[in-house]
Parts: structure tokens; C-alpha cells; sequence
């Protein structure tokens, strides 16, 4: 029995990333901080996603990569009485840069205004002439706004778990801000530490990054200029009537040395479409297993935007942007508890906050209007899929000008 013990622990430590299918990968690199001997690099496969390639010629088989991976490994969710909160940050400044609520940005504020506070968090770089995103640490208030808002993309955490552990080591308070998948891998790397918080979006899935870079490249050829940075969620832009806060709205210059900004209406950008019609994700990401209240985060964030009985039971105001929070363990609920008086908070059932959240309880499945849009795009690139966009958005006004028509006839 000794012996059989023996090897299966040598099995076990032998065992490398190679063993996970390439279609569970997510991407998070924590593999690539782990490897003692460097022998993993992280580099962007034929679909254009980001996944480690090991160097058969200086890896040792220790098995650390396997080890640290959340995807070869059980979920760190834990039973807890989770409770749920409808919020928003009253600090309109702060909220006014968030996509929703503004819970993180509160969050994070706490953190670095504590002694020797550090937050980690995805933010958009223009480096070398190519727009990425990626993960970020600041530490001061006045950087807080390259990770607030929502990126709608996959932040590439390359070095970064290396350098919260270094962060924890020399006792600093750390606020890490992530996909689940990204926060597993973070608490894979580090254990458990006192100084750290986690919080995690309810997330729908990344696209790839050739998706974005292929759409940036396909604005820039259209309107003559190079784009440095985009804003995905957009506060005070209204369609018919109602506010839009999903749009493409980007930073350009061009070559007469002009700057400006543009905003693109999520309906007619080919990428939000697709983003939106769950199309072009990680394939890792149709199979998510934190899609659900089983959170490896202290606590986890989304939008929440009350329906008409809620506002009357709860009395949310209909103009007011707000986040969700979700408490998922003792730690989450201590940090709620030394920030909530800065908060405008209602406490709801859980039974409520799902309904307004399908990737707490599944993965995301594309669309059959996602599964067409993507295929014109990979036979006929964005120009062709926006033509198909466009001409799909023409028919809905149209229709929706003759129900309209038909409605005032009625009375």
C-alpha cells in the first residue's frame, strides 16, 4: 500500500499543465508565475486567446503549474450564509467613473487610504503602439481611475501574482480586483493572508484579444486615426428616451496631431454585438465553474438595475445607477462591515439578486444571432459583419416604427 502511495505521489507531482485540456485553459498565467525554472511563456494561439506554452527543454516536471492551476483543481468556494446588497457610492465624483454603482472604487479607497494599502485591478495600456488590457497596481486615489469601469476583455495578469505575494510578504493590505477564475488563481498562489481582500465581477466571459485588436485595426482603417484607449460602459448617453451606458467610446489622434474622443452606440459596434450576443468568448468560459454563488472571492460585484416592482417595494430611485454586492465569507463580511456606512445600501434575498444575475447560476451560451454574426466575421472580417449589423439595426426601427404606428391607432 506504502508503495502505491509512492506512486501516486510522484504521479501527481509530475503532472504539468499539459494534462489540462487546452479548451478548459482560461488564461489566468498563474502557471507562468509559478514555474521555478521560467520554463512557461504565456502567447495568444491561433483563435487569438492568451495560454502558457511550456519549453519541454527546461522543464523539470515538478509539477508546480499543475498544482497552482484553478482549473486542475477543486473550487475554493465555501458554504457561507451569503448575503446580498443593492448599492451605490453617494461620492458622485467616484461613481461618476464607474460603470455602475461605484462599489469598487469605495473599495478600493478604503484600501488605499490604509497604511501601506496597495490595489490591483485591470486597466487599458497603450504600449508600443498596441491597445491591451491589463493588470494594474496602484497605490494612491489618484491612479484609481485607470481600473474603474468595466474592460470588457481578458486582463493579462503576467508577473502580477508575483507581485501581490511580495506585496503580502512585506505586510502591505492588498486589494485584489478580478475575474473568479483570476481571484483562484491568485489565492492557489498565495494561500490564505490576513492582508489580503478579493473581489470578483460577475462575469459574463472575455473575448479574444485578436477580436479586439482585429475591431480596433477596423475603426482606425475606417476613421483615418490610431486609437489609444476605449471606454466600454459610458454614463448620460440616452436612445430614445433611455439611457445607454453600453458603448465604444474611444481616444484618438490622427495624422494632423489632432486628439479627440468618439463614441460608438453598442448597437451599431460589430463588437459590442457580438460581446453582447455571447459570441467569441474563451471556450473555457461556456464551461465557467464559478458560474454560480460558489465564489473563490471575499466578495463579488455586479450591475443591478431594478425592475418596476422593486423600486416600489424597495423605493430605488429609477435614475441612480446601482451594483450588487454579494458577501461570500466571514472575510468579505468584516471589510462590507468598515466600508457600508459610506455606502447607500438595501439588503434584498438572495432569491431576488439571481434573477438579475444568469452567470451566478449558469455559463454563458452564445446566441444563434451570436453563432451567424460570428461566422460572417471570421469569413468576412468586421467589415462584412458590420454591414450585417448595420442592415439587421435598420430592420428593428423599422419594425419598431410601425408598432409604434400601430400603438397610437389603438388609442
Amino acid at each position: 500500500a506504502s508503495e502505491i502511495v509512492r506512486l501516486l505521489k510522484k504521479y501527481l507531482s509530475s503532472m504539468t499543465i499539459t494534462s489540462l485540456k487546452s479548451e478548459l485553459c482560461c488564461g489566468c498565467a498563474v502557471c507562468y508565475d509559478r514555474c521555478p525554472v521560467n520554463a512557461i511563456s504565456m502567447r495568444e494561439n491561433a483563435e487569438g486567446y492568451i495560454a502558457p506554452v511550456i519549453d519541454v527543454a527546461l522543464c523539470i516536471d515538478c509539477g508546480q503549474c499543475a498544482k497552482v492551476c484553478p482549473q486542475m483543481n477543486g473550487s475554493q468556494g465555501r458554504d457561507y450564509q451569503k448575503q446580498s446588497y443593492v448599492c451605490f457610492d453617494p461620492n458622485t465624483d467616484r461613481e461618476g467613473r464607474s460603470s455602475s454603482g461605484g462599489m469598487f472604487a469605495l473599495i478600493a479607497t478604503y484600501i488605499l487610504e490604509k497604511e501601506h494599502g496597495v490595489v490591483y485591478g485591470a486597466a487599458m495600456v497603450y504600449e508600443n503602439d498596441i491597445l491591451q488590457c491589463k493588470h494594474k497596481r496602484i497605490e494612491t486615489t489618484k491612479d484609481l481611475h485607470l481600473l474603474q469601469a468595466r474592460k470588457y476583455m481578458q486582463s493579462h495578469t503576467n508577473g502580477i501574482y508575483k507581485q501581490v505575494k511580495d506585496d503580502l510578504k512585506s505586510g502591505r493590505t492588498v486589494l485584489f480586483s478580478g475575474t473568479s477564475c483570476q481571484v483562484a488563481a491568485l489565492k492557489r498562489f498565495v494561500g490564505e493572508n490576513d492582508y489580503l481582500f478579493t473581489v470578483d465581477l460577475v462575469c459574463h466571459g472575455v473575448p479574444s484579444d485578436k477580436l479586439f485588436r482585429d475591431y480596433i485595426h477596423f475603426v482606425e482603417l475606417k476613421n483615418h486615426c490610431h486609437i489609444t484607449n476605449v471606454s466600454f460602459r459610458n454614463k448620460g448617453y440616452y436612445h430614445f428616451g433611455r439611457e445607454d451606458t453600453y458603448s465604444f467610446l474611444y481616444s484618438f489622434t490622427n495624422d494632423k496631431d489632432q486628439t479627440g474622443k468618439k463614441r460608438i452606440p453598442s448597437y451599431k459596434s460589430a463588437f459590442f454585438v457580438l460581446f453582447r450576443d455571447r459570441a467569441g468568448y474563451r471556450l473555457s468560459c461556456y464551461h465557467c465553474k464559478y458560474a454560480s454563488l460558489q465564489k473563490p472571492s471575499d466578495i463579488t460585484l455586479g450591475d443591478f438595475i431594478p425592475c418596476d416592482n422593486e423600486i416600489k417595494r424597495y423605493g430605488f430611485i429609477k435614475k441612480q445607477h446601482y451594483s450588487s454586492a454579494i458577501i461570500n465569507n466571514e472575510r468579505g463580511m468584516g471589510l462590507w462591515n468598515l466600508i457600508s456606512s459610506h455606502t447607500i445600501a438595501t439588503r434584498i434575498p438572495m432569491d431576488e439578486m439571481l434573477p438579475h444575475h444568469g452567470n451566478l447560476q449558469a455559463p454563458s451560451a452564445v446566441t444563434e444571432r451570436g453563432r451567424k454574426f460570428l461566422s460572417v466575421y471570421k469569413i468576412g472580417g468586421y467589415e462584412k459583419l458590420q454591414k450585417c449589423i448595420i442592415k439587421a439595426y435598420c430592420k428593428s426601427e423599422i419594425i419598431r416604427f410601425i408598432n409604434r404606428l400601430k400603438f397610437k391607432r389603438l388609442f
